[in-house]
Parts: C-alpha cells; structure tokens; sequence
C-alpha cells in the first residue's frame, strides 16, 4: 500500500468512518467487474479496493467490487449498481457510479474523460437542479473531498 492510500484509511478512521478490511477484493474479482463495465477501472480506485475494500460515509457505502459468486444481487457492487442504473435511464455508458448517499447528490465516475494516468475525474450531480459540475479529479481527491465535508459538519 503507498503512502498516500495509507494516510487516507488513517484520515478516514480518525473521522470514525467505517472501512472495510485489507485485501479483501481480489484482483480476479476486479477483473471480473471490470469486464462487466467493459472498462479499466482507475488505478487510485483499485488501490483503494485493495487496502480497504470499502467505506461507508453519512451511512451510505461508497460503491465497491462484490466477489463473483455475489456480485449480481450486490447492490453495493459497482458494476452491478451501473448496468441497473443503465436499465433504469438514470445514467450513461461513462458515468458510473460511485456514491449514491441518500441526499439530494450522485456522485460518478466520467470514464469518457480519462487522463494520461488512467484516472477518471468525479462528478456530483444535484438531483434537484439536475446540474453537474467536477467534484475531483480522481477517486483519492474524491475521497479527501469528502472527508472534509464530514470535518467541517462536525
């Protein structure tokens, strides 16, 4: 795990944000998710897969990659959650999602504007305007982002 992945489960559990646990995500079962989107998942996302599996903010999970064998009926499973969000009309090919908390914001990847690096920039669209605008510009700054919601609520 780098060192930054590594300061944000600190900062995460400092802000007694429930995280999964290390290693729990195989890269097969990445593999496998990523087939199923048909795109390379970014590697921050992966990194964060890998060393924590998942977070739950505002108690609501950040979506995340379910085992094979569960990840049809797993509605926190990221690909799962974005072929049901196809079904339904409520998003497109590129934008996946990546939180869907219980408020009047959906955050998502774009993969359509994917950087040099692989990374994928967050969106939050507001459900009440209908409005998008950048949230990030890659699922670590994402996650800081939202960490420093949880701070300046408290």
């Amino acid at each position: 795990m780098n060192i930054i992945m590594e300061t944000l489960i600190e900062s995460c559990r400092a802000k007694q944000v429930e995280t999964g646990k290390p290693c729990a995500i195989s890269g097969i079962d990445i593999q496998h998710a990523e087939e199923r989107l048909g795109q390379s998942l970014p590697a921050s996302y992966k990194r964060w897969l890998a060393s924590c599996e998942t977070a739950k903010l505002y108690g609501n999970y950040i979506l995340t990659v379910a085992p094979r064998e569960y990840c049809e009926g797993a509605d926190i499973d990221i690909a799962t959650a974005h072929q049901t969000n196809l079904e339904n009309g409520l998003t497109c090919e590129e934008h996946i999602a990546l939180f869907e908390p219980d408020w009047n914001e959906w955050f998502y990847f774009d993969c359509s504007l994917q950087d040099a690096n692989g990374e994928w920039p967050v969106f939050v669209k507001d459900l009440e305007n209908g409005t998008c605008s950048k949230f990030a510009d890659h699922f670590t700054d994402f996650m800081h982002k939202l960490l420093g919601r949880i701070a300046s609520s408290t």
